[in-house]
């Protein structure tokens, strides 16, 4: 039951994509809303996301970069406070969160797909 869990995890974290388009699909049948379920499948995967990203260029590089990604993480959360104060003037955190967090996803959807082009070219080239 581990091994299964465990290797769950890791075809989630490898192709995130297609989990995705399997949480996508879980939410619209159960919530029977495609913008809540958007808004659902967003939340779920952002991490699958971020830990692809940070996995794949562990894979190229040979180097770490989670520290990177962890201030990466916190300049876009700051940003994300500060723009907030001054366009309303107060900070709401749970706004701020959300904007965040969904920031953070197309984000690292974006880093995901340059990543795997990228991966995919030099895997080419070392042929």
């Amino acid at each position: 039951m581990v091994d299964f869990l465990a290797n769950s995890i890791a075809f989630l974290v490898t192709f995130p994509l297609i989990a995705t388009i399997i949480v996508y699909k879980i939410w619209v049948t159960l919530i029977r809303s495609k913008k809540r379920a958007i808004h659902a499948t967003v939340n779920v995967t952002t991490v699958f996301y971020i830990v692809s990203v940070i996995t794949v260029l562990f894979q190229l590089t040979n180097y770490l970069l989670l520290a990177h990604t962890l201030i990466l993480l916190i300049i876009l959360l700051a940003c994300c406070v500060v723009v907030q104060w001054k366009t309303k003037g107060e900070i709401i955190f749970t706004y701020a969160w959300k904007v965040f967090y969904r920031t953070s996803f197309l984000l690292f959807l974006a880093l995901h797909i340059c990543v795997m082009i990228v991966g995919l070219v030099v895997t080419i080239l070392r042929i």
